[in-house]
């Protein structure tokens, strides 16, 4: 079953943006599950806790493609990428909205 938050992913452009890596259209992007503490063997974070990330940067950050970048910077995209995810959804004001005055 597909969320609403996770559907959401659909037709947007990378929220990742590992360069050179990223392929940076819409073609690829799925919802990317971050890990979390509620992340653990076959169990996904939840769907609030997603990237709109394309198929590579997607591969990148679960593991299952290697590249030349530390730790910490692979965390700083992780979490350009949940800024960025979420700007969207709020400014989209559909899915997750925000009171006035809390900015």
């Amino acid at each position: 079953m597909v969320s609403k938050l996770t559907a959401a992913s659909r037709d947007q452009t990378c929220a990742f943006g590992i360069h050179p890596w990223c392929e940076g259209g819409t073609e690829t992007t799925v919802p990317c599950h971050l890990p979390s503490e509620d992340k653990g063997t076959s169990i996904k974070s939840p769907d609030w806790w997603v990237v709109d990330g394309c198929a590579t940067c997607h591969a990148i950050v679960d593991g299952r493609m290697t590249v030349d970048l530390s730790e910490a910077e692979l965390l700083r995209c992780q979490m350009r990428g949940i800024y960025r995810t979420w700007r969207r959804r709020i400014r989209d004001q559909k899915l997750i909205t925000v009171p006035s005055g809390c900015e």
